[in-house]
């Protein structure tokens, strides 16, 4: 079984007497719990709107942001607004080629 110090959550060997961490005296037989990190939700708003920018002034370099955020399991949000993104990538790349051509 896995010992963690009481005192920081340092994971520690089984026989050892002090925290090789914080120093402090581990008592025998006790056990402390691996002390649990809050989950951060990373934000993604400055990519969205750096996408929608791209999107309409560069865009492959829109499409390619729309595809990161597309593919961001963490966020529904990030992902409808890459799907956004892409679509008005798309448009702006063939409305770029067609004024090319005509």
């Amino acid at each position: 079984m896995t010992k963690y110090c009481p005192a920081c959550g340092e994971e520690v060997v089984d026989h050892a007497r002090f925290c090789k961490n914080c120093g402090a005296g581990l008592e025998e037989g006790a056990v402390g719990r691996k002390p649990q990190m809050p989950e951060v939700k990373k934000s993604y708003t400055l990519h969205i709107i750096a996408g929608y920018i791209l999107a309409l002034l560069f865009a492959l370099l829109g499409l390619i942001m729309g595809i990161y955020l597309l593919t961001r399991r963490d966020s529904k949000k990030a992902n409808r607004h890459g799907l956004y993104i892409v679509i008005i990538a798309l448009i702006m790349m063939l409305w770029s080629f067609a004024r090319f051509i005509f």
